[in-house]
């Protein structure tokens, strides 16, 4: 061992001499095996390199020893006389030896230091000495099977851990010793967090960071969880002890030159585009995670570029998923920020593996839709109170004053949940999903005799000629010799909200097809069908219940779009109104009747105020179709909502001027609306004035988003990630997924960068990706509104 060393000693005159020492250490080593013998010494450099001992059989000891040494001397110098003194050493020693018997001994080093020096000091100038040091190690080795820690000779525990030193985020977690028992090396400890106390038997930095970031369910504080998302947004995290990460094997056969120069063309910044594009495309085609080891991909991936890494499927559901969900919520985040008037969406789903599972959604004004959280709430009640602090828990993290609005179905629990948050914020409104309602109305309309009898008849039909191979070939063959549009017959689904109007429709169309097989392949028909097809009235009453679920298949498919408005429901809802009237001229006199009936009952479950306060200020409409009297309503619930938001007298009396002068189209309210150039949001912004309060209350009221059939969308989505053969997929791996697929589809023109590159934005609607986040089409008429 060689060692340099800078020290400061003071010379006779007392003035302060500095030198430099060169040590030369020659150690002399003894040591005992388990049984006793006295092992022979052999001289050893330690200069990093492997040391060789030899016991009393002369059999080969192996070892390694670091050292590292910090003298601290003090010296006198009386007249020229040798000088002591003591040297400090601090020795850091990592060793592993075998003993005589074959067992693994440890040891710790204690070392004696006794310096003999001389030096001269001639008038006073700077002392020179050389510095010559013999250094006696003791070393007491003991087999770990016979002796304790607490019989070495020195303590251990305080020794420095070898290896490199500990990511930061081992702070927030506890270390768990390793197991030892099964004799392997390089053994990894384990983690728990501080927060959750949720265990790894390995902790491994990269799942660490993730877990604080994204997955812990008792959340460190804010600034903790933002510095690791930050980390692990920007992948600024060692993870090589990570077993995914394994080395690369080396290939020892000779490749072309050309190999090579593919190689090198994909540079860390190609290799990470492609990466992300790759989790994309898994994330969002929902493609299963392990295709990505599938050997034709890795070829079609190699092919396409030979230098990327195609990631293990292991890499791909954890390192990868994790760091573009951090990406995802950072720009969520930027977003979210500068948003107002949102929307919380939120609908409850029992998975594949029977799990309860809550889905939080955020939407905006203009149509986009974030993935707050998918919690599984399997282990909890689902009680009123219990969603209603889960709610505020949301709203508040994002920031409450965002907020205008909770949306979602008729359950009791929800509805009791929605109010209580409701009176805590006032300006949050409690808004019931329409096309939930709708789907009510619809279900109702089927339940009563005359639907239900014949949905019955359409259901045995469609049946029949989905199990009957020959009669579903001959009303194949049927449909196509008529030139039949629209496919053959379909199903009802009771959970399917628009199949009731797709099967009537389905009969109605190969009416001429049945006709066809009843009169020349009656064999085939069995006597069921035969009577349902003769019956006299039968296609007509199907045509009028057809005629009935049209308008609510129609109104079901515009109200569940993103961009529907509390406006959108009341045209909807007074067209079905205006359907549901005209049934009086059908044949069957008591089914109109009742079917009034029951749109009368749903009808007084809204709180439609809301929905004609929107109609009214949507510039568009204006008071188109309505009545005088209800000029009244109209200024009352303006006034109602006008306190919640925190309104004073003044600004109400303001406030209903302004909605006078917007009624008699007044400036600054005198701009036409024009369809496809102007939004509601737009329109608004352009008419200013001091003490806007009507623009403000416009804007809040077209930004409410009355449906949460997104929800739907997504437990969709959840149920083919969790098919039969992926119902292992673990809640935060699943929010994950989700929180990537809505936001890559809500900014798909952002995030798409090549494939629709030369696209218009019209060729680009076309395409089908972007055709969820337009307005639906304006095809409804605007219809008299008679309040009773």
């Amino acid at each position: 061992m060689s060692v340099e060393v800078e020290m400061g000693f003071a010379n006779p005159g007392g003035r302060r001499a500095c030198g430099f020492v060169r040590m030369s250490v020659e150690p002399e080593m003894r040591f005992a095996n388990p049984g006793g013998q006295l092992g022979s010494w052999v001289r050893e450099d330690i200069c990093g390199s492997r040391n060789g001992l030899r016991g009393p059989g002369g059999r080969r000891a192996c070892g390694f020893v670091r050292m590292s040494v910090e003298p601290e001397m003090r010296f006198a110098n009386p007249g020229g006389r040798k000088a002591r003194g003591f040297v400090r050493m601090s020795v850091e020693v990592e060793m592993g030896f075998a003993n005589p018997g074959g067992r693994r001994a440890c040891g710790f080093v204690r070392m004696s230091v006794e310096p003999e020096m001389r030096f001269a000091n001639p008038g006073g100038r700077k002392a020179r000495g050389f510095v010559r040091i013999s250094v006696e190690v003791e070393m007491g080795f003991a087999d770990r099977g016979d002796v304790g820690e607490d019989k070495l000779l020195i303590s251990t525990s305080n020794r420095k851990r070898p290896g490199r030193p500990k990511n930061e985020v081992w702070q927030h977690f506890n270390t768990i010793p390793a197991d030892s028992t099964n004799g392997k090396k390089n053994l990894h400890s384990g983690a728990a967090c501080k927060f959750c106390k949720q265990k790894w038997s390995r902790g491994k930095t990269s799942e660490m960071i993730a877990h604080l970031a994204l997955k812990c369910p008792k959340p460190p504080p804010p600034e903790v969880r933002a510095l690791y998302l930050e980390i692990l947004n920007n992948g600024s995290f060692d993870d090589n002890d990570d077993d995914n990460s394994s080395k690369r094997s080396k290939l020892y056969k000779q490749s072309k030159i050309t190999n090579h120069v593919e190689r090198l063309t994909v540079t860390d910044d190609k290799q990470r585009r492609c990466s992300r594009a790759l989790t994309k495309f898994f994330v969002t085609c929902e493609v299963p995670l392990w295709i990505v080891e599938n050997l034709f991909f890795i070829d079609y991936s190699k092919e396409l570029c030979p230098g990327f890494q195609v990631p293990k499927r292991t890499i791909l559901s954890t390192t990868m998923i994790n760091v573009e969900t951090a990406t995802v919520i950072a720009e969520m985040k930027k977003k979210l920020s500068n948003e107002t008037n949102l929307t919380l969406g939120l609908d409850g789903w029992t998975s594949p593996a029977d799990q309860s599972l809550y889905i939080f959604l955020i939407m905006t004004s203009d149509g986009k839709e974030y993935i707050h959280s998918l919690k599984n709430f399997s282990k909890n009640s689902h009680t009123g109170e219990f969603l209603k602090n889960e709610i505020i828990k949301v709203i508040e993290e994002v920031g409450a004053e965002k907020f205008c609005s909770i949306v979602s179905d008729h359950a009791s629990n929800v509805v009791l949940a929605k109010n209580l948050v409701s009176t805590k914020y006032p300006h949050i409104f409690p808004i019931r999903c329409i096309a939930h309602h709708i789907n009510l109305l619809s279900s109702d309309i089927i339940k009563l005799n005359w639907a239900t009898n014949i949905i019955t008849c359409c259901k045995k039909i469609v049946t029949f000629f989905k199990q009957s191979h020959a009669g579903g070939a001959i009303l194949q063959q049927e449909i196509v010799e008529n030139m039949i549009k629209g496919g053959g017959l379909k199903k009802y689904v009771i959970t399917r909200w628009t199949t009731a109007y797709d099967c009537t429709d389905s009969i109605i169309r190969c009416k001429n097809a049945l006709k066809q097989i009843l009169e020349n392949e009656s064999q085939l028909l069995n006597l069921e069908i035969i009577s349902i097809l003769r019956k006299q009235n039968f296609f007509r009453n199907v045509k009028d219940l057809r005629t009935i679920l049209l308008p609510i298949k129609k109104a079901i498919i515009n109200l569940e779009h993103k961009s529907t408005t509390l406006a959108d429901c009341f045209i909807n809802l007074v067209i079905m109104a205006t359907a549901i009237k005209e049934l009086s001229q059908t044949s069957n006199q008591n089914f109109s009747k009742e079917c009034q009936n029951v749109f009368d009952k749903r009808w007084k479950e809204f709180n439609f105020d809301y929905y004609l306060l929107a109609y009214f200020l949507h510039p568009k409409y204006r008071d188109t179709g309505l009545q005088i009297n209800t000029f009244r309503i109209i200024c009352e619930k303006a006034l109602s909502i006008w306190k919640l938001l925190g309104g004073r007298e003044k600004s109400a009396n303001e406030l209903i001027a302004q909605i006078s002068n917007y009624s008699l189209k007044s400036k600054p309210y005198d701009f036409e609306f024009v369809t496809g150039i102007h939004t509601v949001k737009n329109w608004w912004l352009m008419c200013k004035q001091q003490n806007n309060h009507i623009q403000k209350l416009a804007l809040l009221m077209a930004s409410i988003v009355p449906s949460n059939a997104s929800c739907k969308r997504y437990f969709s989505i959840l149920g083919w990630y969790m098919n039969k053969r992926r119902t292992s997929l673990n809640c935060s791996l699943l929010q994950n997924m989700l929180q990537m697929h809505a936001y890559y589809v809500s900014n798909i023109s952002n995030e798409i960068k090549h494939a629709y590159k030369e696209l218009s934005d019209e060729g680009f609607e076309d395409a089908g990706f972007y055709r969820i986040s337009q307005s639906p089409p304006n095809c409804w008429p605007i219809c008299t509104f008679k309040k009773k």
